[in-house]
């Protein structure tokens, strides 16, 4: 029986002798090493830095659009009615009275807790300066984040475009308003594009226009003769209250409010497509037939010439005009605005003194 044990023992043994050399071997030849950076790496993306009073991160690539961008495509009419509910609690006329809240006309541009006879908490009259525009959005995004302790208890419009309507309204509720911020063109490249492979939407290319460009209608109302001269010369087709309208309107205020459109579209006569349709010359001339462009078939199917009636009709509404076309923007609602715009249009077409 002992010889067997050590037979046992010495099978054992060496097994283990073995499987260490094997290792020892195993070390020489491959001599593996931990590399000082992982191989593999976790893409993770920056968080915005909310921009203009606070938006949060941005849930996609893209960034959100700045303040001056959201202005220039706000709409009071849609501000005015977002203040509704506002309405018990503030008054909004020139003279109104303070209620719950002090009176908001002439707000924009007024020093923060100034209005004579309200009694303001501590946390707003603790705040120096203005209210300007980003403070209102601020402001109007987080009542409390921005001024912890205010009385009111409101949480805030956390839609920022929703915020930028609202100051718009708030804006005209005024005498003497400051101008609204210029867009940055970065802001432009972020909101204009990557819709569809064929190129037409974000900004408002599909059709040949920029509807996106909702405006900001503050620039002075320098070139309304020229507008005059361009609505009455070239504007075929709208009504003559339309061509009225649009002859005194503002194109220059129409250029600003298309700044924000150059990512997607030029307006120079020769330039090229991009997202959208070169809009030079595109009054008068027939729906979808702009070289080199592939619009949606619902824009094909549309029959005739781009008439001053029909160009409002598109700003306004987008999907209504052309129903499947593929520019998702919502569409210009104010009217001055999609009149403004539609002057500079007209300037920018081969009559446009008003031949």
């Amino acid at each position: 029986m002992s010889l067997e044990l050590n037979k046992i023992a010495a099978a054992v043994l060496t097994g283990g002798v073995v499987a260490m050399a094997s290792g020892f071997v195993a070390d020489l030849l491959v001599s593996p090493h931990a590399p000082e950076e992982p191989v593999y790496t976790v893409a993770t993306k920056e968080g915005s830095g909310g921009g203009s009073g606070g938006s949060g991160g941005s849930g996609g690539e893209e960034q959100a659009p700045d303040l001056a961008t959201l202005l220039a495509n706000a709409s009071a009419s849609e501000g005015e009615s977002g203040v509704r509910a506002c309405q018990a609690c503030h008054s909004f006329e020139e003279g109104g009275a303070n209620k719950v809240g002090p009176h908001l006309f002439n707000v924009v541009g007024r020093e923060i807790a100034s209005v004579d006879g309200f009694g303001y908490s501590s946390a707003l009259k603790g705040k120096e300066g203005e209210w300007t525009y980003k403070k209102l959005d601020a402001w109007l995004e987080n009542p409390s984040g921005w001024a912890s302790g205010t009385s009111m208890s409101y949480p805030g419009i956390k839609d920022a475009e929703k915020r930028a309507d609202v100051i718009l309204y708030l804006r005209e509720q005024s005498n003497n308003p400051p101008p609204l911020p210029e867009p940055e063109q970065q802001s432009a490249d972020a909101s204009g594009s990557d819709e569809g492979a064929n190129g037409e939407q974000a900004s408002d290319s599909s059709g040949d226009t920029q509807s996106g460009d909702s405006g900001s209608g503050d620039s002075g109302a320098g070139e309304t003769q020229s507008a005059k001269a361009d609505a009455s010369g070239g504007g075929s087709g709208g009504g003559s209250e339309l061509e009225q309208q649009i002859a005194s309107a503002d194109p220059s205020a129409g250029k600003s409010a298309v700044a924000v459109c150059s990512a997607c579209h030029s307006f120079e006569k020769g330039g090229p497509n991009k997202v959208g349709p070169n809009l030079y010359n595109v009054l008068n001339h027939k729906i979808a037939s702009h070289d080199g462009f592939n619009y949606s078939d619902a824009l094909k199917s549309k029959e005739g010439e781009w008439n001053l009636e029909k160009m409002d009709a598109w700003l306004e509404n987008p999907n209504e005009f052309a129903s499947g076309n593929r520019m998702t923007y919502p569409g210009v609602k104010d009217a001055q605005k999609r009149h403004n715009i539609i002057a500079y249009m007209l300037q920018q077409s081969e009559n446009a003194g008003g031949n």
